[in-house]
């Protein structure tokens, strides 16, 4: 195998958010930052860049019924 470029397979971390979670904005966007929502989607992103979050969320506002589509790092769990 001298010469050959292996690598190890990148492994797929599970979604941090299912369906039916409330979760808060903390986007940077002020317009956003500390909505409060439910998950109503989650699919993962093809592996283009492992830098990357795999997965992106579909939250709608229980405020006022709007939705919108977030990447991991951009909510956390509402307590």
């Amino acid at each position: 195998m001298r010469g050959q470029d292996v690598q190890t397979p990148l492994r797929h971390r599970p979604s941090r958010f299912k369906v039916g979670d409330r979760v808060r904005v903390n986007d940077d966007a002020p317009k956003y930052r500390g909505r409060i929502g439910t998950v109503t989607n989650a699919y993962q992103l093809p592996e283009a860049d492992p830098q990357r979050d795999f997965y992106r969320y579909v939250v709608v506002f229980i405020d006022d019924g709007a939705d919108a589509v977030y990447y991991d790092f951009e909510l956390e769990m509402d307590s």
